[in-house]
């Protein structure tokens, strides 16, 4: 389960780029993940119709060079969430990611239909409700935030992936789920089954505090990646 990282103190364009690739080489390039012709689905943390630097969201061009290494590797990008506040278009048009995807030429997926999934290995939940785009995708890419979590300690990778749970649906689970333990237990069963083939996390500027939306932010200089979402978290933890 190896895990890179790369150091990058802002996010210049072209030292975003140079910090991905840096991450993609160590772990043998993004043709060890996406083969050409595959639709590969990119999902950032896009929690909150926020401007970047309130390190909130994953930053636009984090998102930018994730779409143009699943494009240099023959993939066809597309990028979606459900925020956790507000749509998904007005969400990514506030945080940056709209404009990415406008100007790479790369959809914005909403996330309004779901289908229900079961989860036989779960161990805290057998099924789910998910957004149909999860499931139409060949690939998922994980690219998260840096940030610390003020009921699961951090969020990243794994954490991410809640937004593939649509709408008022995440509410279900923090009233059902008051304890960490189950709560974390879910996030776990989500991660297995979503299964995605590469995680990125944005940790240029992280979130310290009463994350993940009311912390402030943290510069920690640093690009994450790996394969398993759970290494990776592990890894930006320690860090």
């Amino acid at each position: 389960m190896r895990v890179a990282i790369a150091r990058a103190g802002t996010y210049e364009p072209a030292a975003v780029a140079s910090g991905v690739s840096e991450v993609l080489t160590a772990l043998g390039g993004m043709a060890s993940f996406v083969r050409p012709g595959e639709r590969v689905l990119i999902k950032p943390n896009m929690l909150e119709g926020l401007p970047p630097e309130k390190a909130v969201t994953t930053h636009p061009e984090i998102v930018r060079a994730v779409i143009r290494e699943v494009k240099s590797a023959g993939g066809t990008p597309l990028v979606g969430d459900s925020p956790g506040v507000g749509g998904t278009i007005k969400a990514a048009a506030k945080c940056g990611i709209l404009a990415v995807c406008n100007e790479e030429d790369v959809p914005l997926v909403p996330f309004d239909t779901t289908v229900e999934v079961s989860v036989p290995q779960g161990t805290t939940v057998k099924r789910l409700v998910l957004a149909k785009s999860v499931f139409e995708a060949d690939k998922i890419i994980s690219v998260a935030k840096m940030k610390t979590h003020s009921f699961t300690g951090v969020t990243g990778a794994v954490k991410n992936l809640f937004g593939c749970i649509v709408d008022t649906d995440k509410a279900q689970f923090h009233l059902r789920m008051k304890e960490r333990k189950p709560f974390a237990g879910m996030l776990v069963d989500l991660a297995r089954l979503v299964n995605p083939v590469l995680a990125i996390v944005d940790g240029i500027v992280g979130m310290e505090g009463n994350g993940p939306r009311n912390g402030h932010p943290k510069p920690a200089g640093v690009i994450l990646g790996g394969a398993d979402c759970f290494a990776v978290d592990q890894v930006m933890a320690a860090v």
